[in-house]
């Protein structure tokens, strides 16, 4: 397959689904704008595929985009960030829990991408908090977490 046999929604979602747009990616975004675009499918495929918040991020200051699309992409992207600042919150709280009892945990996925990948916790829709303790902490960790109101799922 090659770049041509995407659609133009495809491109569009492809060149955005990154942190930074390269000179290539924003010459590709533009042109691709000059051709008619289908942003329902656009928008729906790019839910499936978590990247709404990033084409918000890159369409922000385009002024080819319809004004529609940008309130849908930015109501999205403020929904997960406002989510993702209560898994934070939440995330402080584990932490500082397992921290006070000596418990080592690495953090996984989705917590630890948001911030060191990409810098802004609103660009990583999260919908839980992966953890990895010592099994011999397990015990311990639940009695944490149901101090938290928060149980795991294993």
């Amino acid at each position: 397959m090659t770049w041509e046999d995407f659609s133009s929604e495809d491109r569009l979602l492809l060149c955005c689904a990154r942190k930074e747009l390269d000179d290539v990616c924003r010459q590709e975004i533009k042109h691709t704008l000059e051709n008619e675009i289908n942003w329902d499918l656009l928008l729906k495929s790019g839910k499936r595929h978590g990247i709404l918040p990033l084409v918000y991020f890159h369409f922000k200051d385009m002024n080819e985009i319809p004004l529609w699309v940008m309130e849908k992409l930015e109501d999205v992207y403020y929904r997960i960030a406002y989510r993702n600042m209560r898994i934070y919150t939440l995330l402080i709280k584990i932490l500082n829990g397992l921290n006070a009892r000596g418990i080592e945990v690495i953090l996984l996925k989705g917590v630890e991408l948001a911030e060191m990948i990409y810098g802004n916790i609103a660009l990583r829709p999260m919908y839980d908090i992966d953890l990895l303790v010592k099994k011999e902490d397990v015990s311990e960790v639940e009695k944490i977490f149901l101090g938290l109101n928060c149980m795991p799922n294993r």
